[in-house]
């Protein structure tokens, strides 16, 4: 397994290495283009431009103030 370092959340990974079961899911508007969390980086795509994705954004049962 590839030891992840730095951006903290240390005891978080720990916890993960220790109960040897993990699976992180990250997903956002970038989904929507289908090509990865980079999207806007690598294809140098203006905030603007990216910014109109917005409205298409629908994430369904999301949870978010659920802990």
């Amino acid at each position: 397994m590839a030891e992840v370092t730095g951006g903290g959340n240390e005891a978080t990974r720990a916890w993960f290495r220790e109960a040897k079961f993990g699976m992180f899911i990250h997903w956002g508007i970038y989904a929507l283009l289908g090509k990865g969390e980079w999207i806007r980086t690598v294809d140098q795509i203006p905030l603007e431009e990216y910014a109109k994705l917005h409205p298409q954004w629908q994430p369904i049962g999301l949870a978010l103030h659920e802990p």
